[in-house]
């Protein structure tokens, strides 16, 4: 828990290079009421129709909401697919004549996948699209802290752009990220993390069948001499293997398995935001199991944000409820887009029953999901902090915080009081600026008074 708050403390809002097939997914939702009588199948009389990106385009836009600045890469054709996918993403979408933009229509009826209906033509990537990526990555992608290749082998990744990519990023010490496909990672070789699945990861070790798990990693790695190979096995989890010939395993964090669609690049994503942010992987394959393991309780591609990423991480036990100061990032993800009610803790005393009573009234009944975010200046004990951690009413702790103007500006709490005995008193923006100035005028005075007092001595 710990590794897992520090490392969403070191996520930045990193810029990252997301290149590979860009697909449109269709969501025809609808009822389904009775079998058609011109053949023994059910008849979906649609409700509604979503359109979302699906492969690069899923993972660009998960970068996107955990909080990074993403740069795109692909072609579509001149279709009304290639339309959808250039509203969303406004360059490096390339159109290709004699393309299809790959497009997959799920119809769906009481959140069940009846059919999927795919459309594609794969067609060799032309001479002249494949000038025009170089030419863009060269003149826009220097600066990118991580590459995302998003391989659904649709024809843009041709051996020859995979080169130029891994030699691009490796003379400029930028880690490369891939989600691979087909039977032959090699490829991919020079990549920083290639991440199969197991069937994947199986096909292109090139082993029998009777291979074990750690012949086909061992293989792999040999074969793309790539300095990690991460295998997610669905239920199972994932397992990483390093240049090292160290095996490392990690449970799925899930609750629920409704649709693993997407899950993938859910992983991708997090992964190549922790990379680009230095992050050990272990801590990162760590986010990225909560991530994927949120995305497959939902049906179809969700989109997760760090406050779920965080909100998962925090709920296993109280301890998890205490942040301080250099911890503030993780919990405003926490807080975020939630009604939060300040409360700034005065006391080192333990807690009566009056100050117990006090504080369950602080959230109105008629709304149960204000949370209640604790400010503890002092140094409290920390008996009193795991007293108060344990309290449902407290949804978090922020010790050794000093500036509750600043904070009150930051999340814009629906309410801010100030402990006095065993009582409360509401204070508002200006009140709260005052109690600030207040307490450092109190610092100030002590570290005076101590400065006159060695003097003296």
């Amino acid at each position: 828990m710990v590794t897992a708050t520090r490392a969403l403390n070191q996520l930045k809002p990193a810029k990252i290079l997301v290149i590979g097939d860009f697909m449109l997914d269709t969501y025809t939702t609808g009822d389904v009421s009775r079998i058609s009588p011109e053949a023994p199948v059910p008849i979906l009389h649609v409700k509604k129709q979503l359109h979302l990106p699906g492969g690069a385009g899923n993972v660009a836009i998960n970068l996107q909401t955990l909080g990074a600045e993403v740069i795109t890469i692909g072609r579509i054709g001149a279709d009304d697919h290639g339309v959808e996918l250039s509203k969303l993403f406004k360059q490096g979408l390339f159109v290709q004549k004699g393309y299809q933009t790959p497009g997959k229509n799920r119809l769906m009826s009481e959140g069940q996948q009846i059919i999927r209906v795919d459309e594609e033509n794969n067609v060799a990537l032309s001479s002249t699209i494949k000038r025009k990526i170089i030419k863009f990555i060269h003149t826009h992608c220097h600066d990118v802290s991580a590459i995302a290749i998003s391989d659904y082998n649709k024809g843009l990744l041709t051996k020859s752009l995979l080169g130029f990519l891994i030699e691009f990023g490796m003379k400029n010490v930028i880690p490369i990220i891939v989600d691979p496909k087909g039977v032959d990672f090699t490829p991919y070789m020079g990549a920083t993390l290639i991440k199969p699945n197991l069937m994947e990861a199986c096909a292109a070790s090139k082993l029998p069948s009777e291979a074990t798990l750690d012949q086909v990693g061992e293989s792999l790695l040999a074969q793309t001499k790539t300095s990690m190979m991460l295998i997610t096995r669905s239920s199972e989890g994932m397992s990483l293997f390093t240049s090292d010939k160290m095996r490392q395993d990690f449970a799925i964090k899930s609750r629920e398995v409704k649709d693993v669609t997407g899950a993938g690049d859910t992983v991708l994503a997090m992964i190549t935001l922790c990379l680009a942010n230095d992050i050990e992987i272990e801590e990162g394959i760590y986010l990225a199991n909560i991530a994927a393991g949120i995305a497959v309780e939902k049906v179809g591609c969700h989109r997760i944000t760090l406050a779920e990423v965080t909100e998962r991480i925090l709920e296993k036990d109280h301890d998890s409820k205490i942040f301080n100061k250099t911890e503030l990032f993780s919990l405003q993800r926490a807080l975020e887009n939630k009604p939060v009610i300040l409360v700034q803790m005065k006391s080192k005393m333990q807690l009566s029953a009056n100050l117990y009573q006090n504080l369950k009234k602080l959230v109105p009944i008629e709304d149960n999901t204000c949370l209640v975010l604790l400010l503890l200046d002092e140094n409290p004990n920390e008996q009193y902090v795991s007293l108060l951690s344990s309290l449902q009413e407290v949804g978090y702790l922020l010790c050794k915080f000093e500036g509750l103007s600043n904070l009150a500006k930051t999340l814009n709490p629906v309410k801010i009081f100030m402990e006095d005995g065993d009582a409360f008193i509401e204070l508002d923006q200006k009140t709260a600026l005052l109690e600030d100035l207040l307490n450092t005028q109190e610092n100030s005075k002590k570290c005076n008074s101590q400065t006159k007092s060695k003097n003296h001595s």
